[in-house]
């Protein structure tokens, strides 16, 4: 996902819906949407990114002024977070369980697939298997929890 898109129109820059994938094992649109969404939603990260150093730099000085800035910057942040969830299911209408799991997920599931390290001493022989990546290996896709209850801890 990181390296394997392009701007739709460059003008518009890094948003949300402005990706196109370059390259798919399946050439199937459900593996296309499979990495569009991820990407639509680091889109948001690097507003959130600003809101969450805005709110570190608030917690050094500490007094009443800055707790109440932290607490609107939470805010703001809660509302980025909902968005960005708001864009995880919209993949659903384009990506058929049946192609992923068939004709994209082989390609980047170890699966039942195991590799053997072999040595020269082959008592030592290792065997791995290997789960593969995932888009729950997005770094957005596990902060709505954690903004959740900074928020509520903020507003309580």
């Amino acid at each position: 996902m990181l390296w394997n898109w392009a701007l739709k129109d460059p003008a518009l820059g890094q948003a949300a819906g402005n990706f196109r994938i370059l390259t798919t094992f399946s050439q199937t649109r459900t593996e296309e949407r499979f990495y569009e969404v991820p990407c639509d939603m680091e889109a948001l990260g690097a507003p959130a990114l600003r809101i969450m150093a805005a709110i570190r730099n608030e917690a050094f000085l500490g007094d009443r002024l800055a707790r109440k800035r932290m607490a609107a910057y939470l805010m703001q942040l809660a509302t980025l977070v909902e968005r960005i969830a708001d864009i995880f299911p919209t993949f659903l209408p384009e990506c058929d369980p049946t192609v992923f799991y068939h004709s994209s997920r082989p390609w980047f599931h170890g699966g039942p697939r195991r590799f053997v390290m072999s040595a020269e001493d082959r008592s030592l022989d290792t065997v791995l298997d290997f789960g593969g990546p995932s888009a729950g290996q997005a770094t957005l896709i596990h902060v709505r929890r954690c903004v959740q209850r900074l928020t509520d801890a903020a507003v309580a």
